[in-house]
C-alpha cells in the first residue's frame, strides 16, 4: 500500500474534524430541538389543566345559577308586589289624614264646647 502524501493526510484530518464539528452541532440541536417540543408538550398540557379548571368554575357558577333562579322575584313579581304595597301606603295615608280631621274637628267641638261647660257649672 502506498503511503499518503502530508497534504491528503492533513485534508483527511480537516474533513474528519470538520464532519465531527458538524455532527456534534447537529446532535446539539436535535437535543434543542426535542427540548423545544418537551417544553411546548408541558406548556400545553398546563394550558389545557387551567382551561379545564376555568370550565369546571363556569359549570359550577350556572349550576348556581339555575338553582337560585327559583328563589327570586321576577321582574313582574316585583312590581306586582311594588304596587301592592303603595296600594297599601296610600290607603294607611289616606286612613291617617281622615283620622286627623276627625281628630281636629273633635278639637274643635272641644275648644268650641268648653266655654259653654263653664258656662253650665258656674252656679
Amino acid at each position: 500500500m502506498a503511503e499518503c502524501p502530508d497534504h491528503l493526510v492533513w485534508l483527511e484530518k480537516y474533513i474528519n474534524t470538520q464532519l465531527d464539528a458538524i455532527r456534534e452541532g447537529s446532535e446539539q440541536r436535535w437535543a434543542a430541538h426535542k427540548d423545544a417540543h418537551t417544553l411546548l408538550d408541558n406548556a400545553l398540557n398546563l394550558a389545557r389543566e387551567e382551561v379545564q379548571k376555568k370550565l369546571i368554575e363556569m359549570n359550577e357558577v350556572r349550576r348556581q345559577i339555575n338553582d337560585e333562579r327559583g328563589v327570586y322575584l321576577t321582574r313582574a313579581e316585583f312590581i306586582a308586589v311594588t304596587e301592592r304595597l303603595e296600594g297599601m301606603v296610600l290607603s294607611v295615608t289616606k286612613s291617617a289624614d281622615t283620622t286627623r280631621t276627625q281628630l281636629a274637628l273633635l278639637a274643635a267641638l272641644f275648644i268650641a264646647a268648653v266655654p259653654l261647660i263653664i258656662y253650665l257649672l258656674e252656679p
